[in-house]
C-alpha cells in the first residue's frame, strides 16, 4: 500500500506523457502550475513513436517513389530503381529520434514538470500511485492514450498485425487487406478521416466586407483536411502568399491537424493561426447531412480579444441552420499573440 501521509503534491497530475499529456503539462506551467507527468513509456507517447510521426515519415518517402515514377509528366526523367526499406525505416527512426530529444529538452527545460517514470495508477479522487508511491494532484487530467484492437477469434501474429507491426516491418509486401474505418457512437460524434482528403483546391480572390462600409480583396487557398501542412505552404509561397503555421511541424501534420492543435509559429504572431483564417469548411454529421460553416465577419487580421466573430451554419440546401456569435474573449485572452485558447470554436 502506498505511503499517503509523505505523497508528493502537485496543481495538476496527467497521467500519460503522449501529444494530450505532455502538451496539457506545458500549458499548465504557463499558467503557473506546478504538473505531475506521469509516463510508463517514452514522453511523446503513440504519435510520436508509433503513431503519426512515423507514419508521415513513411508516408513522405512514399511520395517521393511516386513522384519518381510520375516525373516524366512534369518533364523530368527519373528512374526508380528500387525501394531501400532498411534506408527508408533509418531516415524514419532518426526523424523519431530527433524530435524525441527535442521534446525531452523542452520538458526539462520547463521548470514546474516533473517527469515520473513508471505506470501510474488512479486511486481515488486525487491520487495516482506510480510504483507504489502515491502522488496527489489538486486536479487530475487522464491522458492515458490507446492502443490496438483486434475482433473475436481474430489474433494478432503472423499475417495478422496493427499499425504497431506495420511501423516496424523490414520488407514491402506486395499486397495487403486493411480492417478498420470509425462509425460514430452516438448523436453528436463525428469521426473524420482526411487520409485521401488531400488536394489543394486552387487559390481564389475573394471581396471581404469590413467596418465603415469598405470592401477588401484578398486572396484564399481551398485545401482538403489532410493536404499536408508543407504542401499547402508551398502552394501560397508560388504565388507570393504566407500560409502561417508552425514550420517545425509542418511535414508531419496535415490542415486538419493544425487546426485542431492550434500549431503557429513566428507569422502567427502577425497573421495569426489556422483558426484566425478561416473563412469556411464543411464537415459530414453523423446523420449524413453536410453542413457548411462559413465566417460572416472575417476582418482580414487575427481575432483580438474584443472582437465579436459570428459564423452562419447551412445545410447542404443553403438553407440558415442556425447563426453563433462568440466574443473574441472567448477564443483568445487578453495578451495573447498566436495562442487561442477555444480551439473547438464553441464546438463548430
Amino acid at each position: 500500500m502506498a505511503d499517503q501521509a509523505t505523497a508528493q503534491e502537485f496543481d495538476i497530475l496527467v497521467l500519460g506523457g503522449g501529444s494530450g499529456g505532455y502538451a496539457t503539462a506545458l500549458r499548465a506551467v504557463q499558467l503557473g502550475l506546478t504538473v505531475g507527468l506521469i509516463e510508463k513509456g517514452k514522453l511523446g507517447g503513440t504519435c510520436l513513436h508509433n503513431g503519426c510521426i512515423p507514419t508521415k515519415a513513411l508516408l513522405h518517402s512514399a511520395e517521393l517513389a511516386d513522384h519518381a515514377r510520375d516525373s516524366a509528366k512534369y518533364g523530368v526523367n527519373v528512374t526508380l530503381d528500387s525501394i531501400d526499406i532498411t534506408a527508408v525505416n533509418a531516415y524514419k527512426d532518426g526523424i523519431i529520434a530527433g524530435k524525441f530529444k527535442g521534446l525531452q529538452g523542452l520538458i526539462k527545460g520547463k521548470k514546474g514538470i516533473t517527469v515520473i517514470e513508471g505506470e501510474g495508477k488512479l486511486q481515488g479522487a486525487d491520487t495516482i500511485v506510480v510504483n507504489g508511491t502515491a502522488y496527489k494532484g489538486k486536479n487530475i487530467v487522464l491522458a492515458t492514450g490507446s492502443y490496438s484492437r483486434t475482433l473475436p477469434g481474430l489474433e494478432i501474429g503472423g499475417k495478422v498485425i496493427t499499425s504497431d507491426e506495420a511501423l516496424t516491418m523490414d520488407f514491402i509486401p506486395k499486397s495487403a487487406i486493411i480492417l478498420g474505418g470509425g462509425v460514430p457512437l452516438r448523436q453528436g460524434c463525428v469521426v473524420v478521416n482526411t487520409e485521401k482528403l488531400n488536394r489543394i483546391r486552387g487559390i481564389a480572390t475573394r471581396t471581404f466586407p469590413l467596418p465603415g462600409g469598405r470592401n477588401a480583396e484578398a486572396k484564399v487557398v481551398e485545401v482538403e483536411a489532410g493536404v499536408i501542412t508543407e504542401r499547402a505552404m508551398e502552394h501560397a509561397a508560388e504565388h507570393g502568399l504566407v500560409f502561417a503555421t508552425d514550420p517545425t511541424s509542418a511535414w508531419a501534420c496535415t490542415i486538419g491537424g493544425n487546426i485542431a492543435e492550434n500549431a503557429g509559429g513566428k507569422d502567427c504572431v502577425l497573421y495569426g493561426t489556422c483558426i484566425d483564417n478561416l473563412v469556411s469548411w464543411r464537415m459530414a454529421m453523423p446523420s449524413g447531412r453536410r453542413w457548411t460553416i462559413a465566417r460572416t465577419d472575417h476582418q482580414l487580421r487575427k481575432i483580438l480579444f474584443d472582437d465579436r466573430v459570428t459564423f452562419e451554419v447551412r445545410d447542404a440546401s443553403g438553407a440558415l441552420v442556425r447563426g453563433i456569435e462568440l466574443l473574441g474573449s472567448e477564443i483568445r485572452k487578453r495578451g495573447l499573440w498566436k495562442d487561442i485558447t477555444n480551439k473547438a470554436l464553441g464546438g463548430l
